[in-house]
């Protein structure tokens, strides 16, 4: 509940002169909430194995997130995230490392917008929020860092096999999965270029950039093109309206706190 208390005041600061964030910034707080992403992770590997358990970790892991969106949504925020190489943090996370089988089946996995006992929901759950966070950071109106940018399309690439197997079966809306293939196709649209040079980026003919091919033609680019094309100063109108209207069409809790 705090942490949640805590988005929106960010939220209200960045929209009213940056007043708290550079405070939380300096005194340590933020770093100490991408730090802990480690702790979280524990407790969500924990959270996979079958049977009844608390799922206060997976609210805990949801509210930081949401959180991070807020403060991606400010410049300074935007860089401290960067420095503190938050993105990093989610791509060492064990949690992603051995992804439920039912993710790879062809059966439908239903949409009931809401976190249930089923290992797979839980993992979808704490990707989406992942994938979310990603698309605040290079969605907003500062820009990135190659670095950062890189890191985006590597923790895409981690979950290369599940996504490959979501667009082999045609998701649909009423499958769960599919928030998470859109979630993943705007991250590549925004992040991998048509036509590279650069040799930190996959090659269009290599498995993985075939798969961010595959991605950016999913993309529904109507739904972003005004984040791309937004004014550079526009914070208020661009950053919380048209980020967030997408993070709410494409985050499966009704209950996350987002833009």
């Amino acid at each position: 509940m705090a942490l949640s208390c805590l988005s929106v005041i960010v939220r209200e600061d960045a929209m009213r002169g940056l007043q708290l964030t550079p405070t939380l910034i300096k005194n340590g707080y933020v770093r100490h909430l991408v730090d802990s992403i480690a702790t979280d992770d524990e407790a969500l590997v924990r959270l996979l194995q079958v049977g009844r358990q608390s799922l206060r970790s997976l609210y805990l892991f949801q509210a930081k997130l949401t959180l991070f969106m807020r403060l991606a949504m400010s410049e300074v925020g935007s860089r401290t995230l960067q420095v503190l190489r938050v993105v990093q943090k989610l791509i060492d996370m064990k949690l992603w490392s051995e992804p439920p089988s039912e993710l790879f089946v062809a059966s439908l996995i239903a949409d009931n917008r809401q976190p249930s006992q089923s290992p797979a929901d839980r993992y979808l759950t704490a990707l989406d929020c992942a994938l979310s966070l990603c698309l605040a950071l290079c969605s907003n109106a500062f820009g990135m860092g190659s670095e950062c940018v890189n890191q985006i399309l590597f923790f895409v690439a981690l979950h290369s096999e599940m996504l490959s197997q979501c667009l082999r079966v045609d998701a649909t809306k009423s499958d769960r999965r599919s928030t998470t293939l859109s979630l993943a196709a705007a991250l590549v649209a925004h992040c991998y270029p048509t036509h590279s040079s650069d040799q930190n980026l996959p090659s269009a003919d290599s498995k993985i950039g075939r798969l961010f091919g595959q991605l950016r033609e999913r993309c529904n680019v109507a739904e972003l093109v005004e984040i791309k094309n937004r004014p550079k100063n526009d914070l208020n109108t661009s950053a919380f309206s048209d980020v967030g209207l997408f993070l709410k069409r494409n985050t499966p809790l009704r209950n996350m706190t987002l833009l």
